[in-house]
């Protein structure tokens, strides 16, 4: 699998006719079945990472706009990618990031958020391996390090 290629990105225009409004959606597709399990590959992790900076790039050029994010049971791999994308936000800003308190919060909307401890752990995986990407931890503008030597397993 290319890392390039891991996921699928479509770009929808929605028109209403009565109105004469248009509106562009930008669709986002990973593959996400082993993210429920330890069997996430070196090549999924970074395909992970790099859909989650490419919706970053999008929400920086679209003005923040809300994300949906959803999967077959709407709580296990959606969970994680949400807890995940909620850690990396508050890391920027904060500088720090309580994994546990997020995605309690989550829960109070979305029972049931993470289901196993892979998964939490999973989540867990991902941040690091994220934060090992950036030179300037504090605010992640600095330089990317090179992924191939961070991501080499």
């Amino acid at each position: 699998m290319n890392i390039d290629n891991y996921y699928t990105q479509t770009i929808l225009r929605v028109l209403d006719t009565q109105a004469g409004e248009e509106q562009t959606i930008i669709l986002i597709q990973l593959p996400l079945s082993n993210i429920v399990s330890d069997e996430l590959s070196h090549t999924e992790r970074v395909g992970i990472l790099s859909a989650i900076e490419e919706i970053e790039k999008i929400q920086r050029k679209t003005g923040n706009n809300p994300i949906l994010v959803h999967c077959s049971d709407t709580v296990s791999r959606s969970g994680v990618f949400c807890v995940l994308y909620t850690s990396i936000q508050q890391m920027k800003i904060e500088q720090q990031v309580n994994i546990y308190e997020i995605l309690y919060n989550m829960r109070t909307c979305k029972p049931g958020l993470i289901t196993t401890p892979v998964q939490y752990k999973m989540v867990y995986l991902l941040l690091m391996r994220y934060v090992e990407e950036f030179e300037a931890y504090g605010n992640f503008e600095g330089q990317k390090k090179d992924t191939e030597s961070i991501y080499n397993d």
